[in-house]
């Protein structure tokens, strides 16, 4: 399933991604983080409870620093909520 939606994420219409409870853990993380370096349509990224550790929240800080497109990032319970604007503005730990 990850393979097909970091396929996906060059299309234009796909503007928010929503992985809730999907156990991708720090390597899927780091693949997705990948992925949308260069992307300029997905706003909204939705990772909620998916036992992300310091390897998945350094490749989410290195993703904030480059993609400026993304402005709502959820980590809850993966640790992490930010709320961003092209930059790292947070970490708050649940």
């Amino acid at each position: 399933m990850l393979r097909c939606l970091i396929a996906c994420t060059g299309r234009p219409t796909l503007t928010s991604i929503h992985l809730l409870k999907n156990g991708i853990g720090d390597s899927g993380v780091m693949a997705l983080a990948t992925a949308l370096e260069d992307n300029t349509h997905v706003v909204e990224l939705n990772l909620r409870y998916n036992n992300i550790g310091d390897q998945g929240a350094i490749a989410i800080a290195e993703l904030v620093k480059k993609n400026r497109a993304l402005q709502h990032i959820y980590l809850c319970t993966s640790c992490l909520w930010l709320t961003v604007g092209g930059l790292l503005v947070g970490w708050v730990f649940v």
